[in-house]
């Protein structure tokens, strides 16, 4: 066996490539953006709920009724 080690052919990458990266990860940020954006908006337009009136927290009225 000889003492070589193996190595992956390395090669600048060129303009196609990196356009493409920079694409791919603007993209990538948007949408990681997009949706932490919208969720934030759920989260700020939530309404406190309103305190159940009666014993342990129920509604009067009789049981099983909605």
């Amino acid at each position: 066996m000889s003492k070589e080690t193996k190595r992956w052919p390395r090669r600048k990458p060129d303009r196609r490539e990196n356009l493409l990266t920079l694409s791919t990860g603007l993209g990538v940020a948007l949408v990681v953006g997009g949706s932490v954006s919208c969720l934030a908006r759920l989260l700020a337009a939530r309404e406190a709920l309103r305190v159940a009136s009666g014993r342990a927290g129920f509604a009067p009225g009789r049981p099983g009724e909605r």
